[in-house]
Order: C-alpha cells, then structure tokens, then sequence
C-alpha cells in the first residue's frame, strides 16, 4: 500500500516537472522564434540599402559617359571614377552576411558616393563654363561674322555666313561632339570639307581651347573657299 502510494506521488510530481519544462521549452522556442524574425527583417532591411545604393552607382555610371572633358587631367579623374565604381561594385557583391559589417559598408559606399557626385557636378561645371563663354562670344561677335551656335544633346554645331564674298549668305558649317570613352573632342561633320581641319583638332584636344578652334576654323573656311 505504501509503494502504491509513493508510485502514485512519483508519477504526480515527474508529471508537473514534465508540465514545467514543456513550458520552458515553449517560452525558449517564442523567444527563438522572435529573434529570428527580428533579425530576418534587419537583413532585409540592410538588402534594401544594399540594392538602392546598386542603382545610385549604376546612374553614375551612366551620367560618367555622358560627361565632355576638355582637359588631359580630367582624363585622369573619370578613369579614376571608373575605376572606383567597378571596385564598388565588386565590394557590394561580396559583401558579407553579417550586419553589422554591412551597416559599415553602406557608411563607406554612401561617402564614396557623395564624393563621385560632387566630381561629376564639377566636371559638369566646367564643361558648361566653356560652352557659355563660346556662347557669350557669339552672342557678342556673332552677327559682325555670320555666326550661329547651337547644341543638342553632346552635339555642338556651328554655322558660318559671310565667308564667301560672291556670295554671302553660303553656309559653312561644322559639328563637334566629346567622346566619354577618349574623352576627346570629334569632329562629325564639316560642309564644305577642310584639308586642315584634322590639324584643327588635334590641336583642340591638345589645348582643350574651342574658341581659338572656332576662329581658326572660320579662317580656314575664308582662305579655302574665298
């Protein structure tokens, strides 16, 4: 009777032991559960940056095709550029899993990239600089030489009257374009064609100076066909 009754205790007490760890287990396996979920969103939040500032590069690649340079150090700065954004692009696809170090990542990536855009800004600067001061000079000397100037896109073109003295009002025109990848100046189209005019510009991408190039190619068009 006795062992009945101690087996009968036993098997109460071993039943609420079993109660109480089945409840610690459940409240371990929440808590789990909860911080898996936690850092789950914190992944996808880092993933999110990650892919915003993948698409930031991928725009200033395209915006450093796009920029005329005129100057042989400015050569130098968009290989850099280049350069720098091909090895950002390299970081970003090995960045590592933890998230700590990818909050540190995205630090780096953001100041590079706030350095790169500042370098297109300037060089955008100075290419605008030098096409308003042609602009300024046509607009003032314009009319005395039977200038017009026009652009679209990369293209610049510049149109001559006046040249011809039996006949005035003939066109003489020629089309400049900057080439992103040698970062050199092209010449698209000259009517009527210039023997010299491959002497020209070589010596614009040397100096990088399109006034003196425009007035050299009026002379040019005046002692060819006048």
């Amino acid at each position: 009777m006795a062992q009945s009754v101690l087996n009968v205790n036993w098997e109460k007490d071993l039943s609420k032991a079993r109660q109480v760890f089945d409840h610690w287990c459940g409240g371990q396996l929440e808590r789990v559960e909860k911080a898996k979920a936690v850092h789950g969103k914190e992944v996808a939040e880092a993933d999110v940056q990650l892919q915003k500032l993948e698409e930031e590069e991928a725009q200033i690649a395209s915006k450093i095709e796009s920029i005329e340079q005129d100057r042989q150090k400015e050569n130098a700065s968009v290989a850099e550029l280049r350069q720098a954004l091909s090895q950002l692009e390299i970081t970003l696809k090995d960045m590592p899993t933890s998230i700590k170090e990818k909050e540190e990542q995205i630090k780096v990536l953001e100041a590079e990239y706030q350095k790169k855009s500042k370098a297109l800004e300037d060089h955008a600067r100075i290419r605008e600089a030098h096409i308003q001061e042609v602009e300024k000079s046509i607009e003032h000397y314009g009319s005395r030489l039977g200038l017009c100037f026009s652009r679209a896109q990369n293209c610049l073109r510049f149109m001559f009257t006046l040249i011809d003295s039996a006949n005035p009002d003939r066109e003489f025109s020629f089309n400049l374009r900057v080439d992103a990848a040698t970062n050199s100046y092209e010449l698209l189209q000259c009517e009527p064609a210039l023997e010299k005019s491959a002497n020209l510009l070589e010596q614009l991408n040397e100096d990088n100076n399109l006034s003196r190039f425009v007035c050299l190619m009026r002379k040019e068009f005046k002692n060819t066909y006048n």
